[in-house]
């Protein structure tokens, strides 16, 4: 039987919202994307990376479709995929796969819709956090952008300069396609906790 209730009308944290399946996808999800940050710039971590980042995507259709669905669940896939993109854009950085104008940009965006969505959570315990369209295709934007200079990384390592070059050249446009959705979303996140 389905207890599909609207997550505002739920505890931030319930036992039973604790051990969930889209509760273990994420995790599973974020422990992917991290060990394949580390090892980008080769064709296995960018596979890693994909497939961490994929599954992530899975998670609130999962956690949805078992009704499943809870603040705290929410909270642990925002929480985790902050985490993950914190470490592809350190590692990325670190290992110059990505331009440090498109990293520092990523990162102060990332770090506002965080604060924005904490102080939310402190100021309204219960509050949906659920991400806004734009945020989603922001991150959808992003994570396309990241993974073009991943690939481009593994193909200049592999020898494959061509592909290196469009990948990278895909990475840029996702990104500056990505911005204005990046923008109006953590717009919309302060505006909330403003409120």
């Amino acid at each position: 039987m389905k207890h599909d209730r609207s997550p505002e009308d739920k505890p931030l944290v319930a036992t039973r919202d604790i051990f969930t399946i889209p509760n273990a996808i994420s995790l599973c999800g974020a422990a992917l994307a991290w060990k394949g940050a580390e090892t980008a710039e080769t064709p296995k971590g960018t596979a890693m990376l994909i497939a961490g980042r994929g599954l992530d995507m899975l998670d609130g259709k999962v956690a949805r479709a078992t009704g499943q669905t809870s603040n705290f669940g929410a909270l642990t896939d925002a929480s985790l995929d902050k985490i993950a993109t914190a470490k592809i854009i350190y590692e990325f950085t670190k290992k110059d796969i990505i331009p440090r104008e498109i990293a520092a940009a990523l990162a102060g965006l990332q770090a506002a819709n965080a604060l924005a969505t904490a102080a939310t959570m402190l100021k309204y315990p219960g509050k949906s956090i659920r991400p806004t369209t734009s945020g989603k295709l922001a991150m959808a934007g992003e994570m396309t952008s990241i993974f073009a200079y991943g690939i481009g990384a593994a193909a200049e390592r592999s020898g494959h300069e061509t592909i290196a070059t469009v990948s990278r050249a895909v990475g840029g446009l996702a990104f500056a396609a990505s911005l204005p959705c990046a923008l109006h979303s953590s717009y919309a996140y302060v505006r909330q906790a403003a409120q």
